[in-house]
This record gives structure tokens, sequence and C-alpha cells, in this order.
């Protein structure tokens, strides 16, 4: 295991990120090759007109979650598999259709010490003197070797364990939902615990993450990017059905993204959102091949081939249908591992069309979070809603919040100053919020609502 980790190490500080990626995409050929000879529900999905060709892009069809998890038979894979099978996960549904993760017992081992490494790596977190709060929804679970406390989304567990546990550790991780986050470091300073004693980081994954939250809560607990020993808010990016974590973001990210976030020379959109930052990851090509891929409207889709050739269900240009594109890793001036990045933009089609244009989630986000003197009175969740071409907010104030303590026209003014058509705000009291009233961070919440 000190041999993987040193060589693990090595790799960080000597590899090229352009001569990584190459290698990445002839393994992604040869996984091609292998899993089109004897995966039997892939043959169906190949076009075998291109046999002649050796064009990973031309001889790889893509795939997606339909498409996979409708063609895979699943009960003779478990049976096949029963003496490999570690671990079985669910997705969140959010979609509407659910994908499943399967790890084998050596994939656990490998995830062990692939998370270590990245915390050890990144975060100088050692042995015996570090403990992950894990406080992700639908069981997640976070693969260490590390302490490691599972409490699920429970605010007042994790408030438990940083009051009366972390003490004894000298870095304490806490991964979780953005929206979790938030109302665990409001609850936090309500009862006046005192972030700045100890090292704490905040990972969050499952979401994208809006720069204007990060910035609210760096502010609350007096951290920041730009002194990274005493502890941030970093992301992770990972698929139920791929891993985690695919992407994750360091300090030097941190710093560029919030720059970037504050600047006036903005990358352009792939959606041409007007406010959203994307987050910008390294990402391991020695674990898979990511590539771009192209949609009619415009965007890019990110795609990925797992290069694990003993991967019980075979990922060969898996659709994740979340936006993205790879760029050049000069474009991050002061980045500081020599690994290949991607910018992610969160997932596609979420948004709300109106005859007078497009309403982004994503900027609905940067916007209600860039308004800090209303931060503390929101949950965070909003649902986005059309009536008669007229565009509608619905906000969930926090429980006990009544509607006159929030001016709803601040925020119509601050989505005014960013969007050319009007957006109608309407505050919603916690229990008045419908069905998707509850607050259990369990599930991904859905923004559009497109039953009316």
């Amino acid at each position: 295991m000190m041999a993987r980790t040193m060589y693990l190490a090595w790799l960080l500080r000597h590899s090229q990120a352009e001569q990584e990626v190459i290698k990445s995409k002839r393994k992604a050929l040869s996984i091609y090759h292998q899993t089109r000879k004897s995966v039997r529900w892939y043959q169906l999905q190949t076009n075998q007109q291109h046999v002649l060709e050796n064009d990973f892009s031309v001889l790889a069809p893509c795939l997606n979650k339909q498409k996979v998890f409708s063609s895979i038979p699943l009960i003779s894979l478990i049976q096949n598999n029963k003496k490999r099978i570690g671990a079985i996960s669910l997705s969140s549904g959010a979609s509407g259709a659910f994908s499943i993760g399967f790890s084998t017992r050596k994939d656990l081992k490998r995830a062990s010490v692939e998370t270590d490494v990245f915390l050890n790596l990144f975060f100088n977190a050692r042995k015996n003197n570090t403990v992950v709060i894990n406080a992700s929804a639908m069981g997640v679970r976070a693969y260490t070797n590390h302490v490691c406390c599972d409490t699920g989304p429970r605010i007042d567990l994790v408030l438990h364990l940083l009051m009366n546990v972390a003490p004894a550790f000298d870095k304490v991780f806490v991964i979780g939902d953005p929206v979790f986050i938030k109302s665990l470091v409001e609850e936090s300073v309500r009862k006046g615990f005192e972030w700045d004693k100890q090292a704490i980081y905040l990972i969050s994954g499952g979401e994208w993450l809006p720069e204007s939250l990060r910035t609210y809560v760096h502010g609350l607990i007096g951290k920041s990017a730009q002194q990274p020993e005493m502890g941030f808010w970093s992301c992770i990016y990972g698929l139920t059905e791929l891993g985690y974590p695919l992407f994750f973001e360091t300090a030097d990210l941190v710093v560029y993204r919030s720059a970037l976030s504050k600047s006036k020379k903005k990358q352009e959109s792939p959606l041409h959102m007007l406010c959203t930052t994307p987050s910008v990851y390294y990402y391991r090509p020695s674990s898979y091949y990511l590539e771009e891929l192209q949609q009619a409207s415009g965007t890019s889709h990110l795609a990925f081939t797992m290069l694990n050739k003993k991967r019980m269900v075979p990922m060969v240009r898996y659709d994740t249908g979340d936006v993205g594109r790879l760029i050049d890793s000069k474009s991050v001036p002061d980045k500081k591992y020599p690994l290949p990045l991607v910018e992610f933009w969160g997932r596609d089609q979420n948004w709300l069309e109106i005859a007078s244009g497009m309403i982004y989630v994503n900027d609905i986000k940067e916007i209600i979070f860039s308004l800090f003197e209303i931060c503390p009175f929101i949950t965070g969740y909003f649902t986005l809603n059309s009536i008669k071409d007229k565009a509608i907010l619905m906000l969930q104030l926090k429980k006990g919040v009544s509607e006159n303590a929030v001016n709803a026209e601040v925020l119509e003014k601050a989505f005014l100053s960013n969007y050319s058509h009007q957006l109608e705000v309407s505050l919603v009291e916690y229990m008045q919020m419908g069905a998707q009233m509850e607050l259990d961070f369990e599930r991904k919440f859905k923004h559009l609502n497109t039953e009316q």
C-alpha cells in the first residue's frame, strides 16, 4: 500500500497532463475492444459497419443511463459475481430513473487508498490525526482508512461531533450537500461554535456549488482557500455508477474560481448563463478517459470511459448529461498540480424557457446567495414556475421566518440587474412549500416545476 501511495505522489509531481491524456485515449480504445468482444449487452449497442475503423470516437457508441441500465441483465450479473461484489449503490433518481453502482471488494480497498492519497496530497491529512465526518445523503459512503463518522445529513449529530470529538484531531473533513453545509454552518454560528480554532475542511458533491454560497459561508466561519492550512470549502464530482471522486478541487482552483467570479472577463458560458461561474476541477486520466460530446444545442456533455478492465459494468463513452468542457491547463496561471483540467457547468436542460428568453437555475442560485442579508432567512431551496409566460420564483423561508422578514423587491431588483426580463418573487413560509417542503437533504431538490 505504501508503494502505491508513493507512486501516486510521484505521478502528481512528474507526469505531463497532455501525455497522460494521450495514454488514456489509447487505453480507452483497448477497453472498447475488450468490452465489445466479451460483454453481450454491449455488443448489441455497437455499430457493426465501423469494425475496420481505429478511431475510438467513431468505433464506440455513446451510452447514457437509459441505454445502459435498460440493457444490463441485472439479476444474472449479480448472480455471476456474488463472490466479487462488495457494495451496491443507487443514485438519487432525480432524473426519473435510477442508476446502479457495483463495487467489488478490490474496488473498495482501492477506493480507500485513493481517498487517503487524495486527502494526504492535497490537504496534508495524516493517518491517526484526521477524522472524516460523512454527512452525505442517500447512503453514500466515504471509503477511507482514516477515522470516519457516518452521520447522514443530521445537523445535530455533525455539530455534536464538531464540538465534542473533532478537537481530538488535527484535521477534520465534513462531507455533505451544499445546502446542508449552509444550514450546518448557520446553526453552528448561532450556537457559538468557533470554526477558526481548528483546521476544518468542508467538502461537497452531488450538486453544483454557486461561488456566491461558498463566499457567504467562508465569511461566516472566517476561512479562505488563500490560507488552506486552516480549512476551506472544496468540491468533488462523482457519479454513483462511475465512482467518487472523479474530479476534485484544490485550494489553487478555489482561489482561481473566486477571482474568475469577480472578473468582468468571465469565460463565455456554453449555455449563455449570465451569472454562473463554472467549477474548475482537476481530473485523473490514469483512471478514465474524459471527452466532450457535442450536442445539437451547442453545448457539450462530459463522457467517461472507465479504464478498469475488471469493472462489473464496463462504461464506454458514458454520457453523464452534465455540461462541461476540457480546458487548456495553461488557462489557469497558478495551477499547482500537473494534471488536466475540466470546466463543469452542471446539468443540461436545467432552465425555464419563457417568451423573453431562458432563466437558468444556476444563475438563480448565484443571485440569491450573493444577497448575504437574505441568506440567513432562507433554506436555499426554490422552484421556478411559469404561468402565462411569466416566470415565478418560489423561495422557501426557514422554519419560523415570516414573509415580512425578507424584502422580495431586493431579489427582483438583483435579478433585473442581470436579466432583461422580469422575475416575480414569491416568498413561501417553510410549511407552505407543498410536496417539496421537507428539508431532510435526502433527495436532490427539483427546482423546475413542470407540473403547471
